[in-house]
């Protein structure tokens, strides 16, 4: 088959569990089918030095939203949005407008006729093929969830202060939960990482039976990640997440102030090493 992938990121080099998980997914897809790689990009150089993915791919496109804004790929949500997405379940109210650039050529790349099937990575980017998803006689649609994004948006809500804020983050929730559901349904299938996401997303949205979902549990390629003989160190623990994403630098946070002391009683001499990226992340904050 003809396989194409969009990602809202480039998913070369493999530096976080998110481009892990795409590259070694797209890697598998190119031993039996034909895969090519439309992707946004943050800047030209993320190109540079993907000749690995390159090498596995029939075609590997990286497009620069043209409206981009610093650390975005794209423009922010506008304080206009907000009734609009109460009424209408559309992702440019959620994320914000799209860069049309980015819109046209990804259009005219699904129109060409050449794909059997499309895997969209992630709900942000669906806000790039929109309008294609509602056209008739479209390839095999697949959307890959890598979060179940209602429920982190209901975890926004839970921890919100204040009334204003309560409220706003309250309009949103109910204003994205409409919006994946809507979603999921343009979907032929859907694909999840793990079986609690394949439950909860059932449960958020009865309307998805079994056969519509995927589940694709994460797995680690044991001769791609061995690394040979490395000593150990005693009363030594390592955090390997990326701090620029936004949950696990929360995860650190917490651990470092709440868990960490407690095992710092019990083994004074212990150490913490953060292993996962930290580019762009103030670090100064953390304890």
């Amino acid at each position: 088959m003809k396989i194409l992938w969009v990602s809202s990121f480039f998913p070369y080099p493999p530096d976080n569990g998110a481009k892990i998980r795409e590259f070694f997914l797209i890697r598998e897809l190119a031993e039996k089918h034909d895969i090519s790689v439309f992707s946004l990009v943050q800047s030209a150089d993320e190109l540079d030095g993907s000749e690995p993915l390159q090498k596995i791919c029939q075609n590997v496109t990286g497009v620069l939203p043209e409206n981009k804004l610093p650390n975005l790929l794209d423009g922010r949500r506008q304080w206009y949005d907000v009734p609009m997405g109460i009424l209408f379940p559309h992702p440019k109210f959620m994320y914000g407008r799209p860069s049309m650039n980015v819109v046209r050529q990804l259009h005219a790349e699904l129109s060409s006729g050449k794909y059997d099937v499309v895997i969209v990575e992630s709900l942000v980017t669906v806000n790039y093929l929109w309008d294609f998803l509602h056209l008739p006689n479209k390839p095999i649609m697949i959307l890959s969830e890598l979060n179940i994004e209602s429920l982190i948006q209901e975890q926004t809500l839970r921890h919100a202060r204040g009334v204003i804020q309560k409220l706003r983050k309250w309009i949103y929730y109910h204003s994205f939960v409409r919006f994946e559901k809507q979603t999921c349904q343009l979907f032929d299938k859907i694909i999840v990482v793990s079986e609690k996401d394949y439950l909860d997303i059932q449960t958020l949205f009865p309307s998805l039976k079994a056969e519509h979902l995927i589940l694709a549990p994460n797995g680690v390629d044991i001769q791609w990640n061995d690394i040979g003989n490395i000593p150990k160190e005693e009363n030594t623990l390592i955090y390997n997440g990326a701090l620029t994403y936004s949950a696990n630098y929360d995860a650190i946070y917490y651990f470092l102030n709440e868990i960490f002391p407690l095992i710092i009683k019990q083994i004074p001499d212990v150490k913490l090493k953060i292993t996962g990226k930290t580019d762009g992340v103030d670090i100064s904050s953390l304890p």
